[in-house]
């Protein structure tokens, strides 16, 4: 019998591979020996599959190929039933309508409690690595990612006519946890123009790596993703694919457009696709090297999302609108949100402007 957390898990894995291939960069690449092989961006994660062939055609048939069977989804998921506890649940959430309390049935506050309630099996499946990718991250909280799962299962349950419409209107009913914002001291750009230095003495390729997280902005991901193709250095800018599809194009800053033509006249060979080319123990590394030495310095920049904010934070006080800011960033909510979450003031900047403001005595 199919548990009800295993069900879900189960459930979203294979929902999400469509909408995971619609990702799949159908480049070809060549080996030195002449073997193609192609690169594929899944999220954050990116790896090569070589495709054993060196006739170009050839190659990509084989790629069509699989990916037309890698959106096959497997059809067992749907032989699974709904639990009974789990339909008691719901239903004493309807005659109780206290949702988030504790002693309600289901409690969004303590995951643990919560997943056993619904997993029978709890010993021989816990899903703590999907925990603690989502906590590390920081992406989103326990109570939400519990409750985006218990919407789309009652979803495919309703699909299914195994639920009534009613139990669509309880899960909606359950409210979302909001995090506010963390407020970080943002240091000078002096402080960072040294941090920086420090990291390219340590390991050039990765200090570059984090002066261009310095000057884009970019989610960690996102910078390591950034291929030559995706830069044009007549125009001074680059685009990048957001998360809903939409080629956005902006403009580089003239630290990152250096920077990228320094890498492109001493580094860049044409065999390489992207501009940095960090496998995931070098990605590790980046976060030691900025712990190390923004700890040395006395800086609150120990992860590379910090940098972001930094970013963010001088673009405001530099005179960006909040919808310049936003583009810039990848947000598509017109700068209200990145105006919320980055808009960190600036300790230094906000010294001077204080000693040239006068008021009326």
């Amino acid at each position: 019998m199919v548990t009800f957390w295993h069900f879900c898990t189960r459930f979203q894995l294979l929902r999400n591979k469509k909408l995971i291939m619609k990702r799949v960069s159908k480049n070809l690449y060549q080996h030195e020996n002449g073997t193609y092989y192609s690169l594929r961006r899944v999220g954050a994660r990116q790896f090569k599959k070589s495709l054993g062939t060196r006739d170009r055609a050839l190659a990509k048939g084989i790629l069509r190929a699989s990916q037309a069977n890698t959106r096959t989804l497997d059809p067992t998921a749907t032989a699974a039933q709904p639990r009974p506890d789990f339909l008691k649940a719901l239903q004493l959430h309807e005659e109780n309508s206290a949702f988030g309390s504790q002693e309600t049935a289901i409690n969004f506050s303590r995951r643990r409690r919560t997943l056993q309630k619904f997993c029978s099996t709890w010993e021989q499946f816990e899903p703590v690595a999907i925990w603690k990718k989502y906590d590390s991250l920081g992406f989103v909280s326990a109570p939400n990612q519990l409750r985006w799962y218990l919407r789309s299962f009652v979803e495919f349950c309703v699909d299914r006519s195994w639920l009534s419409d009613s139990y669509l209107k309880i899960v909606s009913k359950i409210p979302r946890k909001v995090v506010p914002p963390r407020r970080i001291q943002v240091p000078s750009p002096d402080s960072v123009r040294d941090l920086l230095l420090m990291c390219e003495a340590d390991d050039l390729e990765l200090g570059q790596f984090i002066r261009w997280l310095t000057n884009s902005g970019l989610r960690l991901s996102g910078a390591a993703g950034i291929s030559w193709e995706d830069i044009n250095f007549s125009a001074g800018e680059y685009s990048r694919k957001m998360k809903g599809g939409k080629v956005v194009v902006i403009p580089l800053l003239p630290g990152a457009l250096e920077l990228l033509k320094s890498r492109w006249e001493a580094a860049h060979s044409p065999k390489t696709g992207l501009v940095f080319s960090l496998g995931s123990a070098r990605i590790k590394r980046v976060r030691r090297i900025l712990r190390k030495y923004s700890t040395g310095l006395g800086l609150n920049l120990e992860h590379p999302h910090l940098l972001r904010h930094h970013f963010a934070s001088v673009a405001f006080a530099s005179g960006f609108s909040p919808g310049e800011v936003a583009q810039m960033l990848g947000h598509r909510d017109g700068g209200a949100l990145a105006l919320q979450v980055y808009g960190h003031v600036i300790p230094s900047q906000l010294k001077s402007k204080v000693l040239h403001l006068k008021m009326v005595a």
